[in-house]
């Protein structure tokens, strides 16, 4: 149930987008009827994690060996939406910047699959890298403060494997220095430090998209 209403909020959120509505507004009035509350409605680049997927998929499998493909069809469609919410996320960081990257840094700030944590299973940073690297930037910047560099590294060379590209991939030790002379900076995970620590003033901000 919580991946449905996070794929929910997702769904309304490109409805939003589209309409110049504020997905937050939406979300708020929404949550304040009792009979739905206010928890997992925060729209963003999609669930991560061990569980979510794994457990939804679990589901569909049953529906499905029961006889009952509408059903599965049904939760099926929650992760389809999931994959859809970062899927578009991605691109409309590819079409802010002209619909190329090529010359271009870009700097991804979180990289586990929710703040305040080294997991990285099922993050969706991971997929967004495969994506951003097809459109041969001059450099993926990565900086999370919960996750291993080097773990980070492993974990997107076993995606992609020993591809030339690796080598446009860099891993940071903070912040300030993986957004320096960025053209965008991406909030994948939402830690408190990307939001109350503002960097210093740079004589040029780059485009900053956080993941809502």
């Amino acid at each position: 149930m919580l991946a449905q209403r996070i794929s929910s909020i997702n769904s309304i959120s490109a409805v939003c987008e589209q309409t110049g509505a504020d997905v937050d507004e939406v979300a708020k009035a929404v949550g304040v009827d009792p009979r739905i509350g206010n928890k997992f409605l925060v729209a963003g680049i999609g669930f991560g994690g061990s569980c979510f997927k794994k457990d939804v998929l679990n589901l569909v499998y049953l529906a499905d060996t029961m006889g009952l493909p509408e059903v599965g069809e049904y939760w099926r469609q929650v992760v389809k939406m999931n994959e859809y919410a970062r899927d578009r996320f991605t691109n409309r960081v590819i079409k802010c910047l002209n619909n190329t990257l090529v010359g271009k840094k870009v700097t991804i700030l979180g990289y586990a699959f929710k703040k305040n944590t080294s997991d990285t299973r099922e993050a969706p940073a991971l997929e967004m890298v495969k994506t951003l690297l097809e459109e041969r930037p001059r450099e993926i910047a990565i900086f999370d403060p919960c996750c291993n560099p080097l773990v980070i590294k492993e974990e997107i060379r076993q995606l992609l494997g020993d591809v030339d590209e690796l080598k446009n991939i860099v891993v940071y030790g903070n912040a300030y220095d993986a957004c320096d002379k960025s053209t965008a900076v991406v909030i994948a995970t939402e830690f408190d430090e990307f939001r109350n620590q503002p960097p210093p003033s740079p004589p040029s901000p780059p485009l900053t998209t956080p993941s809502r």
